[in-house]
């Protein structure tokens, strides 16, 4: 959080110069800490309660469906990872048109 914290003044710096990459890029950075914060404080548990807590370790499926899923994952990249750079390609908008 003193992280994602930090980063404010050079994202105020980046937005007042117009410098829209690079704010894009701080305030994707900001999320991610954030995210990581969070995530940190909450391990192990997902769902806190006082009688059951659900944590990551109980909620994980079984080892034959998580194979499963790796290799749709896998599969499905094969395939939608070619399309998006091609559709990217085609669809590219210049830096002039932007302004």
């Amino acid at each position: 959080m003193i992280g994602a914290t930090l980063l404010l003044v050079p994202l105020w710096i980046a937005i007042r110069r117009d410098a829209i990459q690079s704010a894009r890029i701080l305030v994707a950075t900001q999320v991610g800490l954030i995210l990581i914060g969070w995530f940190r404080l909450q391990f192990p548990e997902i769902i806190n309660s006082r009688s059951d807590p659900l944590t990551i370790y109980a909620a994980a499926a079984p080892e034959p469906t998580l194979r499963y899923l790796l290799y749709a994952i896998i599969a499905g990249s094969a395939i939608i990872f070619p399309a998006l750079v091609c559709l990217l390609k085609i669809f590219k908008v210049s830096d002039t048109d932007l302004r």
